[in-house]
């Protein structure tokens, strides 16, 4: 006989599901909004550093997007299928970031469909969000069936605690200053490597910038 397949439908999570609960994890969620809140395009930073923590399959850190004119997407990236053939298969994906505050402002229809119309054929986008997917945007995109995977708040938070072991405001605070105190010439500032990986970044930036343009014409 045929066994009876079921399809595994993702679950529409509610508000409550996205955000953390306990005090000292909803200071730490303020703590990030506020460290961006003047440029909310620098959390574009986190925002991809995140990405990397969620998968190891993602071949690098993806490359972050200027602020004007790039597609309406904050970051582009490349993610590994089919590990252990010789020459494995890579399916590049889209990061959008919205630092928004979960007290006043949520990622509603808008902002997926924003992120959806610029995902290609075989491509996937990935949302991250210090707030929550609102319940009619979750709600269509479960029964779409669309492939964009959410990080929000409540994932923010794991994610730092389970690989950057940032489990206070103490060490938030820490890390937040390490990693995403400008520095107005990185290049000069930066170890040779550093230098070298930058300057790598950014020719891959130029020549996907290339290819894009080359496809919209």
């Amino acid at each position: 006989y045929t066994p009876l397949k079921a399809n595994i439908r993702p679950r529409i999570r509610t508000k409550e599901e996205q955000l953390p609960q306990d005090p000292e994890r909803k200071r730490m969620l303020n703590m990030i909004i506020n460290y961006f809140k003047d440029d909310p395009t620098q959390f574009e930073y986190l925002a991809v550093s995140i990405v990397t923590l969620a998968d190891n399959n993602i071949l690098e850190d993806p490359i972050r997007t200027r602020s004007v004119k790039d597609g309406g997407r904050d970051g582009i990236g490349k993610y590994k299928l089919m590990n252990n053939l010789q020459i494995p298969l890579d399916v590049t994906f889209a990061v959008e970031a919205k630092c928004y505050n979960p007290n006043s402002n949520s990622v509603g229809v808008k902002e997926l469909s924003r992120l959806l119309s610029r995902i290609r054929y075989r491509q996937f986008g990935v949302m991250v969000t210090t707030s929550y997917i609102g319940p009619d945007a979750y709600k269509e995109l479960v029964e779409d069936e669309q492939p964009v995977a959410i990080i929000a708040g409540v994932d923010l938070l794991d994610l730092l605690h389970k690989y950057e072991q940032i489990n206070n405001c103490e060490s938030l605070e820490n890390y937040l200053k390490t990693q995403f105190e400008k520095d107005n010439d990185i290049l000069k500032n930066s170890k040779p490597s550093t230098r070298t990986n930058l300057r790598r970044l950014i020719r891959i930036y130029d020549y996907l910038k290339g290819e894009s343009k080359k496809a919209s014409d």
